[in-house]
C-alpha cells in the first residue's frame, strides 16, 4: 500500500512539474520554386529548387516568476533532394530569459544580419539581396560558437550583442563580435516603422568589419525599405545598398527591389534588380512569380521564377 502511495505521489509530481508544463511549438516552412536561369555566357537551365525550407521546434520552461529556460532547434530541409544532406543546421540555441533580457548560446544569425527584418522582399530566392552584399565581405552571417544577449524592449528600443569565441585559432573572447540597436518592430506588425544600426568586427574573418543601417516604413498599402552598408577587409572597403518597395492589392502584393555593390580591388561592381507579384491564398500558403537580373562582378544572369510557400 505504501509503495502505491509513493508511486502515485511520484506520478503526480511529474504531471505537475515545470518540465511537463513547458511550452513547446513545432513550426516549419516549405518553399519550392521553379527557376529558369539564363546566363549571358551559356545556355539557360530550368530547375526545381528548395529555397531554405525548414523545420523547427522552440520552447520555454518557467523556472521562477522572473526566469525561464528557452531553446530553439531549426534545420534546413532539402525538399528537392539535391543536397548532400537532407537536414542542415540553421539557428540552434539554449539560454535563460528574464526581465534582464535573454542570454543564450549555440549557432545563430548575427545581430547585424537580423537588421534586415522584412526589408528584403525576395529573401531565400535567387534574387535575395545577400547575393550582392555577400560577394565581398559577408555580412549575412550565421555563426557557430555563438554567445548572445538580447535586451528587453526599452520603450521601443532593443539592443543585441554577440561574440564568437574560438572563431580564429588565436582568438580570445570578444575578438569577433556583432552589435545592433533598433527602434520599432522589424516585422512591421506592432509599428508602421523600423530603424536599426549595427556593427560587425572580425565576424567574416581577421581584420574585417561591417557597418549597417536599415530602415523601413509603411503607409497604408505601400511599404518602403532600405539597407545601407560599408564593408572593410583591412585593405579595401566597399559601399553597398538596397532599396525595396511593395504595393498591396487585395490579397496580393506587387514588389520590387534594387541592390548595388561598388567595385573594390579586383572585383567589378555588382547589382541586382527584381520585380514580382506575390499572392496570399490563405492557410499560411502563398504563391509568387518574379523576374530578376543579376550581375556579380561581370557575370550576368537573368532569372524567371515561380514559387510556392507553405508556413505552419
Amino acid at each position: 500500500m505504501m509503495n502505491k502511495t509513493i508511486l502515485a505521489a511520484g506520478v503526480g509530481t511529474l504531471l505537475f512539474s515545470p518540465i511537463v508544463s513547458a511550452e513547446m511549438t513545432w513550426y516549419g516552412k516549405a518553399h519550392l520554386a521553379i527557376v529558369n536561369a539564363d546566363p549571358d555566357s551559356g545556355d539557360s537551365e530550368l530547375d526545381l529548387v528548395s529555397n531554405a525550407s525548414r523545420l523547427g521546434v522552440k520552447g520555454m520552461t518557467k523556472i521562477s516568476d522572473d526566469l525561464s529556460a528557452v531553446y530553439k532547434m531549426e534545420f534546413d530541409v532539402d525538399l528537392d533532394g539535391e543536397g548532400d544532406d537532407f537536414f542542415n543546421a540553421r539557428n540552434l540555441y539554449a539560454g535563460l530569459k528574464g526581465s534582464f533580457g535573454t542570454l543564450f548560446g549555440g549557432r545563430h544569425d548575427t545581430p547585424v544580419k537580423q537588421l534586415e527584418g522584412k526589408i528584403d522582399l525576395f529573401g531565400d530566392t535567387v534574387a535575395d539581396f545577400g547575393n550582392v552584399f555577400d560577394f565581398y565581405v559577408d555580412s549575412q552571417e550565421r555563426e557557430n560558437r555563438f554567445l548572445g544577449y538580447d535586451s528587453p524592449d526599452m520603450s521601443g528600443f532593443k539592443f543585441k550583442a554577440a561574440t564568437m569565441p574560438g572563431k580564429e585559432a588565436d582568438a580570445e573572447l570578444g575578438d569577433a563580435y556583432s552589435l545592433s540597436l533598433t527602434y520599432g518592430d522589424p516585422k512591421m506588425k506592432k509599428t508602421p516603422f523600423y530603424v536599426g544600426v549595427g556593427y560587425d568586427d572580425e565576424v567574416d574573418g581577421k581584420d574585417t568589419s561591417v557597418v549597417r543601417l536599415a530602415a523601413s516604413v509603411k503607409f497604408g498599402d505601400i511599404g518602403l525599405g532600405t539597407i545601407l552598408e560599408n564593408a572593410d577587409d583591412g585593405d579595401d572597403d566597399q559601399t553597398r545598398y538596397m532599396f525595396s518597395a511593395y504595393y498591396k492589392i487585395g490579397h496580393g502584393k506587387i514588389k520590387g527591389q534594387y541592390v548595388y555593390g561598388d567595385d573594390v580591388g579586383s572585383k567589378d561592381e555588382s547589382d541586382l534588380w527584381a520585380l514580382g507579384y506575390e499572392h496570399d491564398i490563405g492557410g499560411g500558403t502563398s504563391v509568387y512569380a518574379f523576374y530578376a537580373e543579376r550581375d556579380l562582378g561581370g557575370e550576368e544572369v537573368d532569372f524567371t521564377s515561380v514559387g510556392f510557400i507553405y508556413k505552419f
